[in-house]
């Protein structure tokens, strides 16, 4: 299995909290996709390493437009993360991926026709 590693620019001390993500990768016609279900973000590019700037550029620029219209908690809520805590001490906890299978079709697709790998990894949100 392939190693991916990604960071955030999104990063200020203290005002941060890691988050492990399952993130899906695939082949397919020259290109290479990492997806993220529990964000619905996806990075791509001729190669792993091109799929993993893009998506780290798409976590970011989801994360920078939703807390710049105020709607990071709401998005997040409507994509099935559960949210604890008062601002100082939130809990995001992202939904799992048997939920997210359940409510899209196209996760299924990718799992009966598709060859792909599923890792884990941990990245940073603002608190």
């Amino acid at each position: 299995m392939a190693k991916h590693n990604f960071h955030s620019e999104y990063e200020k001390p203290g005002m941060s909290i890691e988050i492990k993500l399952d993130l899906i990768s695939i082949a397919e016609e020259g290109l290479h996709f990492i997806y993220s279900p529990a964000f619905d973000v996806t990075g791509y590019g001729k190669t792993v390493a091109d799929a993993k700037k893009s998506f780290g550029e798409s976590i970011e620029e989801f994360i920078r437009y939703t807390l710049n219209n105020g709607t990071f908690t709401s998005e997040l809520t409507s994509l099935g993360w559960k949210i604890q805590g008062s601002k100082k001490n939130r809990k995001y906890t992202p939904p799992v991926l048997d939920q997210l299978f359940q409510e899209k079709d196209y996760l299924t697709e990718i799992v009966r026709e598709k060859s792909f790998t599923r890792f884990n990894k941990t990245i940073t949100l603002p608190a």
